[in-house]
């Protein structure tokens, strides 16, 4: 029994050996086939982009002094007007007391001036009635002569300060105006930079409150590479999704292309040349593509980041076919696709192509519709026959 099992696996073993040898030839590998058929095709350029408000203002306070009051939270809806924070305003308030004396001070200046003014024309008056009758000097005409001039530059100063004085006191009443903080849109409030208590300086820099935007529209920059910018224009559709939720899809247009990269803003004193130099051995260039996209129920917040995709060309029902299908391009931009004749042999043919993305070709002479073309595989076999031209004719 034991010797029967024995030459049942030594059988075995060598039908494997022989299975395996390299002499063994399997049988010839079937073509990778795709069909000519009618589709649509787009090309699309792929960016990121982040999401800012339409419009941000960062509200500071103009006065110095002690926050008195924050009327708002951390996501408050403002309107245009609403009151957001109030400054203690005794210092204000008793600036403009003081500016307002001095108006008061001015104007009963201004007067006494006047009455000045009209009594020397009086006696100036007089003196001339005199002079001219020979009953008075002319010492004493000439003296009212420069009274009346003395009295005319006096009234000329009181008005002068009676201007300044009013400016003083428009300047106290803003001043008192900007410790009560109001919003300068309609829109929501996204930061708060201050606390009830905290002390304001403004001698230098404006302390900023906290920011307000508009976000009921959201403005995406989308950063677009320097080898498909050309492609873009405004108008252009597309879409775009966020990282947290790549199951909606928001649709929107091209509203601008910036005519230069933000690495413009730095090139300083060594000029646009030193820093494209500097751009294109250091870092790709970006230009920044900006549309607006609506965000009514506010699932688009600022700083998210975009996938943004961008239609620069579409066709619709066109001759389509994988890219994988054609050779190419040669002589007279033309490419090359291969099909299998009836005889069993690969025939290639010339082939128009038009609209091309990474994936499929739009095919406008050379092939038509329902014809089979061989994918390449890299390795072409033989029996291969020239290319030849096609009269595509009525192509339907």
């Amino acid at each position: 029994m034991r010797k029967w099992i024995l030459v049942a696996v030594i059988v075995a073993t060598v039908a494997a050996l022989l299975w395996f040898k390299p002499w063994h030839k399997e049988g010839p590998p079937k073509d990778l086939t795709a069909t000519v058929r009618r589709g649509d095709i787009s090309d699309t350029v792929s960016a990121t982009g982040t999401l800012e408000p339409s419009k941000l203002v960062q509200v500071g306070a103009q006065v110095t002094g002690q926050l008195k009051a924050l009327h708002v939270t951390l996501g408050d809806r403002v309107a245009k007007g609403d009151l957001i924070a109030e400054i203690d305003s005794i210092q204000q308030r008793n600036d403009l007391r003081v500016a307002r004396a001095a108006l008061a001070e001015a104007e009963a200046s201004l007067k006494s001036r006047q009455y000045q003014l009209d009594k020397a024309e009086r006696t100036l008056k007089r003196q001339r009635t005199l002079y001219t009758g020979n009953a008075g000097s002319g010492a004493d005409f000439d003296d009212a002569e420069i009274a009346v001039d003395v009295a005319r530059a006096d009234l000329a100063l009181a008005k002068a300060q009676i201007e300044r004085a009013t400016v003083e006191v428009e300047k106290a009443e803003a001043n008192l105006g900007y410790t009560r903080i109001v919003a300068p849109m309609d829109g929501r409030v996204l930061a708060l930079a201050v606390k009830a208590g905290q002390t304001l300086s403004a001698a230098q820099t404006i302390p900023v409150i906290g920011v307000i935007a508009e976000t009921d529209t959201m403005t995406v920059r989308a950063q677009v590479s320097e080898a498909d910018v050309a492609k873009i224009k405004p108008g252009q559709k597309l879409w775009f999704n966020t990282l947290g939720d790549r199951r909606t899809r928001h649709e929107s247009t091209v509203r601008k292309v910036e005519p230069a990269p933000t690495s413009i803003l730095t090139a300083g004193q060594e000029g646009l040349s030193s820093a494209s130099s500097q751009s294109t051995t250091s870092q790709a260039v970006y230009f920044n593509v900006l549309f607006d996209a609506p965000n009514q129920g506010g699932s688009l917040m600022p700083m998210m980041t975009a996938e943004v995709h961008i239609t620069t060309a579409a066709v619709e029902k066109a001759l389509i076919a994988p890219m994988s299908a054609f050779t190419g391009p040669g002589a007279g931009g033309l490419y090359r696709a291969r099909l299998r004749g009836p005889d069993g042999k690969v025939v290639e043919r010339k082939v128009k192509l038009g609209l091309t993305n990474q994936v499929e070709g739009e095919i406008l002479e050379g092939v038509k519709e329902g014809e089979v073309l061989l994918l390449s595989t890299g390795m072409e076999g033989p029996g291969t026959v020239p290319a030849v031209d096609v009269d595509m004719g009525g192509d339907e």
